[in-house]
């Protein structure tokens, strides 16, 4: 059983803490890789575990690329939201994009609530709970802003 180096241990606490993720979560995370240490965990679960910090499916190639011929707009590459998010956000992260739009303001300035709210740098690094009490204040924000 092939374990994993101590630089690829490392770059998994570095995506950890980027992510704001609590130890519970954490220790959640290396469950469902099929791990209880992080020492023990195979290449097959690192690049599972790897994955899902990065917000992308499992058997996707490392490739950061967008698809071809689909535009992507420069303040979502820079928030990195052109990437694949996880699948328990996907339909909030497509619903706050609509908000966004709507109010005709950036990714950015969902970025910056992220950070306000939780701690944490990038709305794309939040997990389920957060990107939900993130959408809701927005829907807040918009209806606020609908009022004469």
């Amino acid at each position: 059983m092939n374990t994993i180096t101590k630089k690829q241990i490392q770059y998994l606490q570095v995506l950890r803490r980027k992510a704001g993720l609590d130890d519970d979560t954490w220790t959640a995370m290396k469950a469902e890789a099929g791990a209880v240490s992080t020492r023990d965990l195979t290449e097959a679960q690192f690049n599972r575990l790897l994955a899902r910090l990065e917000g992308r499916p499992a058997e996707t190639s490392v490739s950061r690329r967008p698809k071809p011929g689909r535009p992507v707009h420069a303040s979502a590459r820079k928030s990195g939201m052109h990437t694949a998010p996880p699948m328990e956000t996907a339909a909030m992260l497509g619903k706050i994009e609509a908000i966004l739009a709507d109010l005709k303001l950036p990714w950015s300035y969902a970025d910056g609530m992220a950070r306000k709210m939780f701690g944490v740098q990038y709305l794309k690094w939040c997990r389920a709970d957060q990107v939900y009490k993130l959408l809701q204040a927005l829907i807040v924000h918009q209806n606020r802003s609908r009022k004469p």
